[in-house]
């Protein structure tokens, strides 16, 4: 079998649109201030309303193609690996 020669030209990331900070959080719950910070260091937080894991993987893979100065017809292959279902969550 023959080795393929395979490399990572460009990476690329999405966050929902949705940015809660700990301080929004803790004032919707009626928590303390700092409450968040301290039971669990998270300060933001994103919430996909309504978008779902495909559409943020292509806006990922867009972002992707743009940082390595590719197109889509330059692919030649597309690995996807998610830990979840198409739904929003």
């Amino acid at each position: 079998m023959q080795a393929r020669k395979v490399r990572i030209q460009g990476m690329g990331r999405y966050l929902p649109r949705q940015r809660v900070t700990a301080e929004t959080l803790e004032a919707q719950l009626g928590l303390a201030p700092g409450w968040v910070a301290k039971k669990s260091g998270v300060m933001t937080r994103y919430f996909a309303n309504g978008e779902l894991a495909s559409e943020m993987g292509a806006r990922a893979a867009e972002a992707a193609l743009a940082d390595a100065g590719l197109t889509f017809a330059d692919i030649d292959c597309l690995v996807c690996a998610s830990g979840s279902i198409e739904q929003a969550i």
